[in-house]
């Protein structure tokens, strides 16, 4: 944090310590979380957070209930002006910025297209739409957004998006390149957004109502153009606390995010916004309700305003969309290289596309490395995100195909497109130890295998080509789910970057 906000936050998490010692977890994690943040000073000004589960909390440790601070006086800057507000956002409302605007894209996905609407809550959108070089299809559309109110506004603007439609109904949209944020709206004042056809991403709205993975096809489609203005202390504050370097964790993702996991030291690796339950005391009087489902927080108090929920729509407009900048040669990939079948044995010269989900391996070398005889240190992890604890039945001999990354070229109307698919170069066959059992909260389990054998079909490969390897022997995976086999092949890589 920086200027007078950070350093009133950080005196409050000073002030509330001392009340925190029946909270604070075992000696070895303390050790291990005062290591972190003693890293991070002077690098970030973001801190380690807690998680916590909503479902299943009984099952948590008792550091992880409910943190209920002491009262301690709002920081202030002067005698009567107030620094610090305070929010409580349900885990099931949590959002992120960039999520939100895609949430909001699809959900017009079947919908009529909305009616044009130039005005609301003292804001007025002035578009202007310019024709490309073949009318009548629009190739620029710019808006003012104009506010009319007599005292500044806090409040989150979304890009410009158009969305797209063939006979009246929302086929596809497309998201403007303005990061959606917290701006100010000056009394009087007004903002400008502006989409291009030229060098768009458009996307076709999704079957299965999740995020969309093709483009478009090419054609003339029935368009508007539509901008949001959201404020609220649950939006404003998010939007505050994004900027200070924090998230909150969604309910799903509050059984991985939990003070001194694997998770949170993962994400504080990264650097990335830190979700705010990996350490409660990091904002001063952040309080946990588990039984509530909620998360309380300081925020700049100036940060919000009022509520303000409008969104301004242009009168409709053709738009013809090209096929340079969609996502369409995916589907001729997907079809030429299809991912691994459950089942099917493979062999020297094989190229197919494994899965990203499930457990995967790492190995501490290069897969180019190994000699038969070798003892390796291996890492196991499940990079799913719907588990706390697994026990893993691996087969005990398995064969790990060795894969090298081979350039894939598709021919396309406007030029080609490069890509790459793995191919089979090499074998190496393992001494695995059977069972493992994982602990989300622990990390990755380390174990270590014997290298009874390794091969090359066509000589050896350059190490930069190697990509990993891939177990298509079957596993089984017992959790909260119960027991089940898993036939979706085990990904072997070089040391993890999990």
């Amino acid at each position: 944090m920086t200027g007078d906000l950070g350093d009133a936050l950080r005196s409050l998490a000073q002030r509330r310590g001392d009340h925190l010692a029946p909270v604070t977890p075992p000696a070895d994690v303390r050790r291990s979380i005062g290591r972190r943040r003693r890293l991070r000073t002077g690098v970030m000004a973001v801190a380690t957070v807690a998680v916590l589960g909503v479902v299943g909390a009984a099952s948590v440790p008792a550091v992880l209930d409910t943190v209920a601070a002491p009262s301690v006086p709002d920081p202030t800057l002067s005698v009567t002006e107030r620094v610090v507000a305070m929010a409580t956002v349900p885990f099931d409302q949590a959002t992120s910025i960039n999520d939100s605007v895609m949430d909001d894209a699809v959900a017009w996905c079947g919908q009529s297209l909305p009616a044009p609407s130039s005005a609301g809550d003292e804001f007025t959108a002035t578009f202007d739409a310019r024709e490309s070089d073949t009318p009548p299809s629009v190739g620029i559309m710019n808006v003012r957004l104009d506010y009319a109110g007599a005292e500044n506004l806090h409040a989150t603007l979304s890009p410009l998006v158009a969305l797209f439609a063939r006979e009246g109904v929302v086929v596809g949209f497309s998201v403007g390149y303005e990061e959606p944020g917290l701006v100010t709206f000056n009394a009087g004042g007004g903002m400008s957004r502006r989409w291009a056809n030229e060098g768009i991403w458009n996307a076709q709205c999704p079957e299965d109502g999740h995020y969309p993975e093709r483009g478009l096809p090419a054609g003339d489609y029935e368009t508007v153009w539509t901008i949001g203005v959201l404020a609220s202390e649950v939006a404003n504050a998010q939007a505050e606390l994004w900027r200070e370097g924090y998230v909150i964790p969604t309910a799903e993702e509050l059984e991985i995010f939990r003070e001194g996991s694997y998770d949170c030291r993962a994400r504080l690796s990264w650097s990335e916004q830190i979700p705010i339950t990996c350490d409660p005391t990091a904002l001063g009087d952040t309080v946990i309700d588990l039984e509530a489902g909620t998360v309380t927080f300081p925020y700049r108090a100036d940060a919000y305003d009022r509520d303000v929920d409008v969104r301004l729509t242009s009168e409709p407009a053709t738009v013809t969309l090209g096929d340079e900048f969609s996502d369409n040669w995916w589907i001729e990939y997907e079809e030429t290289n299809p991912e691994y079948v459950p089942g099917t044995p493979l062999a020297c010269g094989d190229q197919f596309r494994t899965g990203y989900g499930g457990v995967q391996l790492a190995l501490e070398t290069d897969l180019t490395g190994l000699e038969r005889g070798a003892v390796v240190d291996i890492e196991a992890w499940s990079v799913d995100q719907d588990w706390s604890e697994l026990s893993l039945e691996l087969p005990t001999g398995p064969r790990a195909w060795i894969l090298e990354s081979m350039e894939v070229v598709l021919e396309q109307d406007n030029g080609t497109v490069a890509t790459s698919v793995d191919r089979v170069v090499g074998w190496l066959d393992l001494s695995l130890p059977g069972q493992l059992d994982l602990v989300r909260y622990d990390g990755p389990r380390v174990f270590e295998a014997e290298v009874l054998d390794v091969g090359w079909c066509d000589g050896q490969p350059h190490p930069d080509q190697v990509t990993g390897a891939a177990i298509i022997d079957p596993y089984t995976v017992t959790d909260a789910d119960g027991t089940r086999a898993i036939d979706q092949p085990v990904v072997v890589s070089r040391w993890s970057s999990w």
